[in-house]
């Protein structure tokens, strides 16, 4: 049930365009669809400009908010965006590219019931899928896979978690000009502890993505980089050039975890398997990446 402008929404779900076209639509016909809601929800697209058409998104969600960013837009920036200006007191985040399951609303709201400030959810991978989709999902997401143990979690995904939106209003200067998952997360750890993010399992989403093979490996090699700035923003001189150096080393370590998560799930084997060449190349991209992410970190006063 989506709020009209009378009604105040029990949830604020703020979804960034990354895979754009199709992929909207398909959130949003999920999204539509939606069990057991008795309390209208907010929908709030946050998009770069032209990667979505504004009267697709109107016909099958006529009450959603539509955010343009700039061009090229990084989704941090998208998602600082579409939280900055959600009004209900539970603010789920999420991608284009997945696809919440019946209940996902219900069991969000649901585990915010909790005194948790943020509840991260699994992801599953929507099949069948090709190779380079199957290597996305496994170097992205392939640990929040199912089966999950629920509880006090280190790492929940941007493409399936909700906060507290009085405490995303007080660590504001956290996320205003670009919501990262890392800072947001260490900011809410701050103040709860380790029981300040919870892992859900029963909140799920299916994920699908086929991006070109030159924009995929850009874009680990991009993603790699500022992982590295961001986590290299106190260390010193030595500890970057250290850190820049280990970094290089990664990328068997990084298919080696991908290949470990993907053997919990037969169809994941498979999966893995296929993926296994694009696997390799965007590892590497990522570990260069994050090697000169690593060396260049401007160090935070």
């Amino acid at each position: 049930m989506l709020a009209d402008a009378a009604a105040r929404p029990a949830l604020s779900v703020v979804v960034v365009v990354y895979a754009g076209g199709a992929a909207v639509v398909r959130f949003l016909e999920a999204l539509r669809t939606q069990q057991g809601l008795s309390d209208p929800i907010e929908v709030i697209i946050a998009a770069a400009q032209d990667m979505v058409d504004a009267s697709a998104v109107h016909a099958v969600t006529p009450g959603a908010r539509l955010l343009r960013g700039p061009s090229g837009a990084h989704p941090a920036q998208l998602r600082a965006l579409g939280v900055a200006v959600a009004s209900a007191p539970i603010v789920a985040c999420t991608e284009d590219h997945c696809v919440p399951a019946p209940d996902w609303c219900v069991r969000i709201l649901a585990a915010h019931r909790e005194p948790a400030l943020a509840v991260g959810g699994a992801i599953q991978k929507l099949q069948p899928d090709s190779a380079i989709a199957w290597a996305a999902y496994l170097l992205e997401y392939a640990r929040f896979m199912p089966p999950l143990e629920s509880g006090p979690a280190h790492y929940v995904s941007d493409c399936n978690v909700s906060y507290k939106r009085g405490v995303l209003t007080e660590i504001a200067a956290t996320w205003h000009s670009a919501f990262h998952e890392t800072s947001v997360h260490n900011a809410l750890r701050q103040r709860a502890g380790a029981t300040a993010i919870v892992l859900d399992p029963t909140i799920v989403v299916l994920q699908s993505r086929h991006p070109e093979a030159g924009t995929f490996f850009a874009e680990r090699f991009d993603h790699g980089r500022l992982f590295a700035r961001l986590r290299a923003a106190t260390y010193g001189t030595v500890g970057r050039l250290a850190y820049g150096a280990a970094a290089l080393g990664l990328s068997p370590l990084i298919v080696l975890r991908a290949l470990a998560h993907a053997w919990r799930q037969r169809d994941a084997r498979v999966g893995a398997l296929r993926a296994l060449p694009y696997l390799v190349v965007a590892a590497t991209c990522w570990s260069v990446g994050e090697s000169l992410g690593a060396i260049t970190a401007a160090r935070s006063r």
